[in-house]
């Protein structure tokens, strides 16, 4: 119920504040995901009707785009979900705007579609923040969220269920591995760091998943020539741990 009203309160703010509503027509068509349970649409706003916590001033020469994003149910005109998406041009010289297609070709979505993740929004950032991270959509009315962080860096992910998700979080010299959960839409640690040591997933295969030890970049040049990698293999199913060489 809480979902629910949550989403029936956003709609009805989008409905007094939007220019117009989302329609295939002035979204530029919608997109199927890739299992074909929902469409995505993608719809040019003057500006976010919420202001997201990473939101920066740009530079003048650099160029924006935000959009209202609405999932619908396959052949349904009513969305389960809306949010914001913001995209910033790179560089100066860069293709702008980026077809919609496109952007939708960079949604990420779980292996049965109970939730999406939208692009990377690219918002200037100081050397010691850490980057904005991409935004987890539920699309299942009875879940207990309905936004999340994705924090997850680069694009070593892998699903060990069709709700749970394993990636790379690194955050200046801590390199660790962390766990998204789509049942609760928390992220947790799957295995922390000891900086300038931490680790990095090297391979997944089933339920075992190798993760490589590394040094992050706080490391002097004697850490580094003394350091020694090894991988540890993790058994999902049953929580073993074992320590040993990497594959090669």
């Amino acid at each position: 119920m809480k979902r629910l009203l949550i989403l029936a309160v956003y709609i009805f703010s989008c409905a007094l504040f939007c220019s117009a509503a989302d329609t295939p027509e002035n979204a530029g068509g919608r997109f199927r995901s890739p299992k074909g349970k929902f469409e995505i649409g993608f719809k040019p706003q003057a500006q976010r009707l919420f202001a997201g916590p990473h939101q920066r001033p740009l530079p003048p020469d650099i160029k924006s785009q935000t959009y209202s994003v609405s999932f619908y149910p396959t052949g349904k005109e009513t969305a389960v979900a809306i949010a914001y998406f913001t995209d910033i041009q790179p560089r100066p010289d860069s293709r702008f705007p980026v077809p919609a297609a496109l952007l939708a070709g960079q949604v990420l979505w779980s292996p049965d579609e109970d939730f999406a993740v939208l692009p990377k929004e690219n918002w200037p950032r100081a050397p010691e923040e850490k980057p904005a991270p991409r935004q987890a959509i539920s699309l299942q009315l009875s879940s207990v969220w309905q936004f999340a962080d994705f924090p997850f860096t680069g694009n070593e992910l892998f699903w060990i269920s069709p709700r749970q998700a394993i990636g790379n979080v690194i955050e200046g010299c801590r390199e660790e591995v962390r766990e998204f959960d789509g049942r609760s839409g928390r992220t947790t640690l799957f295995q922390s760091a000891d900086p300038p040591q931490g680790y990095r997933i090297l391979a997944a295969d089933g339920k075992n998943i190798v993760l490589r030890q590394v040094l992050g970049s706080c490391a002097d040049e004697t850490q580094r020539q003394a350091f020694q990698p090894g991988c540890m293999t993790m058994n999902v199913s049953f929580g073993r741990r074992e320590i040993g060489p990497c594959p090669p």
